[in-house]
């Protein structure tokens, strides 16, 4: 019986996981246009931007591992990014074109 209220409270505890704050910025053409603050759970999936027709996602797929996409509706296309965040290592998303610059970025808030 004890084995069995060991290996529960064991998985339980495993499984609990604290949410990772992050700091996003959204930039065009080099202008910070938008900052956000995101509390994200393990694999859960939040919106981070939308407006002009953009919509963009931030998802921890595992412990400091994460992807982000940004949709955009006018062009029928989607761009995706996936890597680990850190304070000093941030991932970003950017698309170039000779029309505009879009970029997101998002790095790890120090607890």
């Amino acid at each position: 019986m004890k084995n069995i209220i060991l290996t529960t409270v064991l998985v339980l505890v495993t499984q609990t996981t604290l949410a990772t704050t992050l700091n996003c910025v959204e930039k065009m053409a080099n202008t910070v246009t938008r900052t956000q603050k995101v509390d994200l759970d393990l694999g859960k999936r939040a919106s981070l931007f939308s407006g002009d027709g953009n919509t963009s996602y931030i998802t921890e797929k595992k412990p400091g591992f994460f992807s982000m996409e940004l949709f955009m509706a006018g062009r029928e296309q989607r761009l995706y990014s996936e890597g680990p965040i850190s304070e000093a290592a941030p991932l970003i998303l950017a698309i170039w074109t000779r029309d505009e610059l879009i970029e997101i970025e998002c790095s790890q808030l120090v607890k």
